[in-house]
């Protein structure tokens, strides 16, 4: 898989790309935020995470969580 980099600014909602990338299919992207003031935006999420509730959530499960994972795609 190839990448490409492009500079951007996101602003109330919609991203604006400085550049132009010509395809003709659908192309999947990651976009990162580079503010240092967004951690602080986070931090209320980083709060609710918990890796003990997950292993808790996961405990249940008797197969790949990849698998299960799948599974529970299929059944939506």
């Amino acid at each position: 898989m190839s990448k490409l980099a492009l500079k951007g600014i996101y602003q109330n909602g919609h991203v604006t790309i400085e550049g132009h990338v010509v395809t003709d299919q659908a192309v999947p992207v990651v976009i990162n935020f580079l503010a240092d003031n967004l951690a602080e935006s986070a931090e209320p999420l980083l709060q609710t995470l918990s890796f003990k509730k997950a292993q808790e959530l996961s405990a249940s499960i008797r197969t790949s969580l990849a698998d299960a994972l799948i599974e529970e795609r299929r059944a939506e």
